[in-house]
């Protein structure tokens, strides 16, 4: 019998080369967990790879299973993807039941045979107690000889292996038990680069440079850096900072690199995540860390994250070198490293094996170092300390702190700062709850505790440093703590639709936000000491300062709102004690950006002087948006009208009579409120705009005409004096029409022409993007058909039959029944007459080619009907056909029918002779 079987399970080292190193699983007893519920197959988790590698994501990680049977791959935008085979081992001695994907590989006990699922291999391994007789390695399996030794038996192993690194993407191939591969190959960022280029510096200030769309070019440019070498290691010999202390002998180089940009294609990968080096053309490194950081086009903090448009700030970061004489460290032989001010080695930027253009030079800075002051807040503070005592009291005033709030403190000219960190009297650091973590933010700190009084306490800080040249510093500054109850989110997003209204109805365009959730969160003493404290008449008038709304974008929205306090009733409140939510009411005399979020924050302004930190009681915000109609629902096409597949041309049927010509013809009109639903209603809401019909010489429908050539738009009036655009407006939404000039009528008929839809806002402040739109105007009649019953008409082959309204009819374009035959109007007098079955017939007309039949009605008229005095029928209006051919003889009933725009369908249905 067979002594056990193994189910294989492989997984590739990753590594930068290309090629994978097997691993056998060894678990025996347990099944694989699903690790991911939705993907519970092996082809769905392949799938489901390829899809996200189908649609532009990228790996960012490669993890094996906690069970060793599987490998997770994350990605940059969508959910990780589990990749596992079903496999499960027997027992030694009882072979148990592998799963789907399992490889069955025994050795059986009598023979000593080597069987791959169940077949016979002619292969014996050897038998030894210290070693497997079998291994899988380098996709095959492999057996023990006599010597020792394993040889490859040349059968391929079923499992799965990821080659490749981060550099270059990631191979993942899944064999199965046959040995035949499927291969994905996983993108990772760095693979994904396909482009690095430098866009410029920010903020180069050498001579003879200008700035191009705000950077200075490359070639005008330079990163500045200066070098120092240790000359002793005692300065920091008791160093308690989180770098290695520098020993005599070792060099730093400060680098400045003057707002250096750069430019990552694609812009959907995030590069701050990679690693870069600086490279000059013969591959050599320069001796430093690269990072790369969100652009930015100021001052500001830098953080790592990805770029929208693929421009990043590119940082410089010191590498100590150690052991470097003196006579190397004078500026001519560090020039060797990176070239002179007329003679620069220039560096590239590179990923991997991918590198920029060699645009970056290097030029020595001849500044003196100096580290003055510390910047704490955006604000300079401090002094030089001599003394041993950290207490000592630094100049200036003591700068104001909110408690609660993390703060960074900097020191100026950082270049030259090697490592730093912070240091606290410990009573204060106790009294004052101080939390700092050197280890992970050596120069932030957090002031719990609040002040219980109105007298200001003050906090020194030592800020303790080492330049570059290992030579250490102290700088006290001093802060002083001042109460400020929590910043307090009032409501989940509030989304305001903005409506048309009066500037002064506060009713519209309102948001109101109830303050419960401040009050919940400031407890009972907090909401007391708030009620007495808050000043609202100081917090509502904008001109305070103290409401703002922010956009993503950090632009502030205009002061064209109104923010009021009101009581539970619902009534205005200047009272903090009686406030119970707060309204912003927009105003519409301005546009909002729509297309973000924003945050509303209200600093409620204190009464008491110097007790709250910026005399701000507390501060509460919520997140809202903006929205206003979508174009197409304020300009909706009926579907019924804009029957082509893009909905881009609406077949404008004609309804009925609403102007006519000088010779009587009605006037070729459509009114656009049937081809747009709610047009009137949307118009109403403050939708404005104007159609116009097009005069582009390039775009001439019909006769080597425009469109304006060929039509007139107006509202009312559609005769020849009438214009070609008109603006709509609520009084004049609903007779807005388009009308076929008469000299153009038949020529124009049924063309597409265009009209533009142009200067288009919603509450006069909005502005859509103008379109254009093509009509085609029809009449109902012409474009429908003729039917007869039971699909001919049935005459006698001798004498004369007369055909009525049940024998053959219309249908219009709609599919409408019509008759075409005269019926009963009735008229004002009350008395009937005979009439068409539709206003706009003005006639109809029977014929035929005289061989099979003839009409015999006058001029193929159909007869009047005769009428009761009650309107009522007693003899058919008809027409009379003569069959002049024999039993059996088909022919064709030519019918016409004239519209009152006069256009005119002519059709056939069918005769049989019986």
């Amino acid at each position: 019998m067979n002594k056990k079987f193994l189910s294989a399970i492989l997984f590739g080292a990753l590594m930068v080369t290309s090629t994978g190193t097997f691993v056998s699983c060894k678990d025996y007893d347990d099944d694989i967990d699903q690790i991911n519920n939705t993907l519970n197959d092996l082809k769905s988790q392949i799938a489901a790879l390829q899809t996200a590698v189908d649609n532009g994501d990228y790996v960012t990680g490669i993890t094996k299973t906690a069970d060793g049977k599987g490998m997770t791959f994350t990605f940059s935008k969508g959910s990780p993807v589990t990749v596992t085979l079903d496999v499960k081992d027997g027992e030694a001695g009882a072979p148990g039941t592998p799963g789907k994907d399992a490889q069955q590989v025994t050795v059986d006990e009598k023979t000593g045979e080597l069987k791959i699922d169940g077949e016979g291999t002619g292969i014996f391994p050897t038998k030894d107690a210290a070693k497997a007789p079998v291994k899988a390695d380098g996709g095959y399996w492999y057996t023990l000889n006599e010597k020792g030794e394993y040889v490859n038996t040349n059968i391929p192993v079923s499992g799965i292996t990821v080659s490749g690194s981060e550099a270059d993407g990631y191979t993942l191939t899944v064999y199965d038990a046959k040995g035949t591969p499927q291969v994905i190959e996983l993108p990772t960022a760095s693979s994904l680069i396909s482009e690095i280029e430098f866009v410029g510096y920010r903020s180069y200030t050498g001579t003879n440079v200008s700035k191009e769309n705000g950077f200075v070019p490359m070639h005008q440019g330079a990163v500045t850096y200066k070098a120092f070498r240790v000359a002793s290691s005692e300065p920091m010999k008791n160093w308690k900072g989180n770098k290695a202390k520098l020993k005599a002998g070792d060099v730093t180089v400060a680098y400045n690199t003057n707002g250096l940009v750069a430019r990552i294609t694609p812009n959907n990968i995030d590069a701050s995540t990679l690693k870069f080096s600086l490279v000059n053309s013969k591959n050599a490194a320069a001796p430093l860390t690269v990072s790369l950081s969100e652009f930015t086009n100021g001052d500001a903090a830098l953080t790592r994250a990805a770029s929208k448009n693929g421009m990043y700030n590119v940082n410089f970061a010191c590498e100590v070198i150690g052991n470097v004489p003196a006579a190397d460290i004078d500026n001519s032989a560090w020039e060797k490293k990176f070239g002179t001010s007329t003679k620069p080695i220039l560096f590239g930027l590179t990923s991997s094996t991918l590198p920029s253009k060699f645009d970056v030079a290097m030029e020595s800075q001849t500044d003196a170092m100096s580290i003055n002051k510390v910047k704490i807040d955006d604000t300079t503070n401090g002094t030089d300390i001599t003394a041993t005592d950290p207490t000592a009291t630094p100049a200036g005033n003591p700068h104001k702190i909110e408690s609660n709030k993390t703060y960074t403190l900097s020191l100026e000219e950082a270049a030259f700062v090697y490592d730093s960190y912070l240091e606290f009297q410990e009573d204060q650091a106790l009294y004052w709850k101080i939390e700092y973590n050197q280890a992970d933010a050596p120069m932030s700190f957090t002031v719990k505790r609040m002040p219980d009084s109105q007298t200001p306490a003050t906090i020194n800080i030592t800020v303790h440093y080492a330049q570059m040249d290992g030579i250490v510093g102290r700088k006290v500054v001093s802060v002083t703590p001042q109460t400020n109850l929590n910043g307090i989110q009032l409501s989940d997003m509030k989304k305001l639709d903005i409506v048309a209204a009066d500037a002064n109805d506060l009713s519209k365009n309102s948001i109101t936000v109830p303050l419960s959730k401040m009050v919940e969160a400031l407890g009972n003493d907090g909401y007391i000491t708030w009620k007495a404290d808050a000043d609202l008449t100081k917090t509502s008038t904008l001109a305070y300062g103290n409401i703002y709304i922010i956009g993503d974008n950090n632009a502030p929205i205009a002061d064209t709102y109104v923010v009021t306090f009101l009581k539970s009733d619902g009534k205005i409140t200047t009272n903090a004690a009686e406030a119970a939510s707060v309204r912003f009411t927009f105003k519409n005399n301005a546009a909002i950006t729509l297309d973000q979020n924003y945050v509303a924050t209200i600093n409620f302004a204190s009464n008491k002087v110097d007790k709250y930190y910026g005399n701000i009681v507390n501060t509460v915000y919520f997140p809202l948006s903006f929205s206003i109609p979508a174009f197409t629902d304020l300009l909706q096409k009926d579907e019924n009208v804009f029957m082509d597949e893009k909905q881009e041309v609406a077949s404008a049927y004609m309804l009925e009579k609403y102007d006519e010509t000088a010779s009587g013809e009605w006037t070729s009109t459509y009114k656009f409120k049937g081809a747009f639903k709610n047009l009137a209603a949307n118009v109403a809401k403050g939708f404005t705009f104007t159609f116009a019909l097009d005069n582009d010489a390039n775009n001439k429908p019909a006769d080597n005409k425009t469109s304006a050539d060929l039509a007139l738009i107006a509202a009312g009036s559609y005769n020849s004096t009438a214009t070609t655009s008109v603006a709509v407006t609520a009084a004049n939404a609903n007779d807005v029409a388009i009308t076929l000039r008469n000299d153009y009528k038949a020529k124009s008929y049924g063309k597409a022409l265009t009209v533009k839809v142009t200067a288009p806002k919603y509450v006069g402040v909005y502005t859509y993007d103008a379109t254009s739109f093509k009509i085609k105007v029809l009449s109902p009649i012409k474009e429908g058909k003729f039917m007869a019953e039971g699909g001919a008409v049935k005459i006698a082959a001798t004498g004369t039959t007369d055909i009525t309204k049940n024998n053959v009819w219309g249908e219009t374009s709609g599919a409408q029944r019509y008759e075409l035959f005269y019926g009963a109007s009735k008229k004002q007098d009350g008395t009937f007459d005979n009439a068409w079955s539709r206003k706009d017939i003005k006639g109809v007309k029977f014929s035929s080619d005289g061989i099979k039949f003839t009409v015999e009605n006058e001029d193929g008229v159909p007869t009047k009907a005769q009428l009761n005095a009650d309107g009522t029928t007693k003899v058919e209006s008809t027409i009379t056909l003569r069959a002049v051919g024999n039993k059996g003889d088909r022919s064709k009933l030519k019918v016409a029918v004239t519209d009152n725009w006069n256009y005119t369908i002519e059709k056939e249905v069918d005769v049989v002779v019986e």
